[in-house]
């Protein structure tokens, strides 16, 4: 009952693994048009459509089967031989008993009956009529005992679908990187481009003072102050096209990572009211993380148990474990239960009355046995046993090289982090420092003194907006890279920041 039970939950997994999700599920990570999106849903969406994760999925099935194979190695195996075909019909002499000859015990005689040609005794004529003759033979093999390979095999099998299950998991954050970086940057692009726009209304403020000095003969602009104005300008537009140029192609990439619906068609709509307003973020104010930083060793140990990578290369390591022992095993034998049967028929040759004689067209017969199996090749088997070591060296190599990546990759995270940490205070306290410089050359032209001239507000007003984006930017850096953080320890960044 027990081997019963489990094999209808393996049965189960399989045919959820192969089936995936179910469309309600699909339908519910479907990314709405009209709705903002959160960094939630689309690290969902990249999960859920991600491709390398259906590619491991699948992996994982043939893991499923190889575990149902081995599951049930300790069933009985059947194996059947069929055969039909034409034969000629036999000829048989028929027996008589000879009342004229009695033996000394005073039985008959027996001899073959009058009038038939001994000569044509178990012949097969070329005159006779065609008949059928058809055999079969069949071996059913109970396993008793294999010392250890049925076992061995089972726990590399299981072994192996542990790892494919980590594998699942950490394909489907693959994109992860991807998203953040799509994300915050969707955020820098809209902090950058308003950045751009109140750029865009103060040159034009200053044209119109500029304009009017001019028009008004007051002496103190002329037209190659207006000119370099209308350069700036031009720069900031050409700068604020790039940009929207970038948001543009980063929102396409959503739509083709989460398979948003085609917003041409959409737009299509004569019904103003189901018209999509487009994708939109549900924030756009970009903010820093507020991450309380601990040692590399913190998150090193942590990364030890949360790591789908490591997991899954401990578990590789213990299926070649497995697979040694199943090689070392080969060189027991096999114990099992052999039943056996042969049956024959043709109707165009007769059953032989002779109990004693071998009969190859009409026979039936049956029986079993206890057998030993064994098959002894040492030069293969040594062979495999060395081949297993050497994967299983292998495989802890590959799973040392991991911890070490594991601990140079988190020393890169947190140098960055604390980098980024740094240069954000810098970029801020430039961005203050030019602010008051372009306010000043505001204030001073406004009040015409203090000798500001439009070289000086040009420098200012440049100064300042480089300085911003530049502090902008190292905001998105900084979240980035603590983005980066939160991947390798496989936590989602609400976990890391609450750590």
């Amino acid at each position: 009952m027990h081997r019963l039970k489990l094999s209808i939950l393996m049965i189960l997994l399989i045919s959820h693994h192969v089936f995936a999700q179910t469309p309600q599920e699909n339908a519910s990570l479907e990314i709405n048009p009209n709705a903002p999106i959160s960094l939630k849903q689309l690290l969902q969406c990249a999960r859920f459509k991600n491709p390398a994760k259906k590619i491991a999925q699948a992996k994982l099935s043939s893991g499923l089967a190889d575990v149902f194979q081995a599951e049930w190695a300790h069933l009985p195996s059947f194996k059947s031989e069929v055969g039909a075909a034409p034969l000629p019909q036999r000829k048989l002499l028929k027996y008589c008993a000879d009342p004229k000859n009695i033996d000394a015990n005073g039985f008959y005689q027996v001899s073959p009956c009058p009038n038939q040609g001994i000569q044509d005794d178990q012949r097969l004529s070329d005159t006779q009529g065609m008949g059928y003759f058809m055999r079969t033979q069949g071996t059913l093999t109970v396993p008793i005992i294999t010392f250890g390979k049925i076992s061995s095999a089972q726990e590399a099998a299981q072994a192996g679908l542990n790892a494919y299950e980590f594998a699942v998991e950490a394909a489907s954050r693959s994109f992860d990187q991807m998203v953040y970086q799509a994300y915050f940057g969707l955020q820098l692009t809209a902090q950058i481009s308003k950045i751009f726009e109140d750029g865009q209304k103060e040159i034009a403020k200053f044209k119109s003072t500029i304009q009017k000095d001019i028009d008004q003969d007051g002496g103190k602009y002329n037209q190659n102050d207006l000119r370099k104005l209308l350069i700036r300008e031009a720069e900031i537009a050409i700068k604020k096209t790039e940009l929207d140029s970038i948001e543009t192609q980063t929102w396409g990439s959503i739509e083709i990572l989460c398979k948003v619906p085609n917003l041409k068609q959409l737009e299509e709509i004569e019904n103003q009211e189901q018209k999509p307003k487009g994708l939109q973020l549900d924030q756009y104010e970009l903010k820093g993380l507020n991450l309380s930083l601990k040692d590399q060793e913190f998150y090193y140990q942590k990364a030890l148990t949360r790591s789908p990578e490591l997991q899954a290369a401990q578990w590789v390591v213990n299926a070649r474990k497995a697979q040694v022992n199943v090689s070392k095993a080969q060189f027991m034998p096999n114990i099992a239960f052999i039943a056996f049967y042969n049956y024959a028929k043709s109707n165009a040759a007769q059953d032989n009355p002779d109990p004693f004689a071998n009969d190859p067209f009409n026979l039936f017969s049956w029986g079993g046995y206890l057998g030993l199996d064994w098959r002894i090749d040492f030069a293969k088997m040594l062979a495999d046993v060395q081949r297993a070591n050497a994967v299983l060296d292998q495989s802890e190599a590959e799973q040392e090289a991991l911890l070490q990546k594991l601990k140079m990759d988190l020393l890169e995270r947190l140098t960055q982090i604390k980098k980024q940490e740094q240069v954000q205070k810098l970029r801020k306290d430039a961005m203050k420092a030019a602010k008051q410089w372009f306010t000043s050359s505001v204030l001073n032209l406004a009040s015409g003194i203090g000798g500001s001239s439009a070289d000086d507000l040009t420098r200012g007003l440049a100064a300042y907006y480089e300085a911003a984006i530049s502090h902008y930017q190292s905001i998105s850096e900084y979240n980035i890279a603590v983005s980066k953080l939160a991947i390798l320890l496989n936590m989602n960044l609400d976990e890391l920041l609450a750590l």
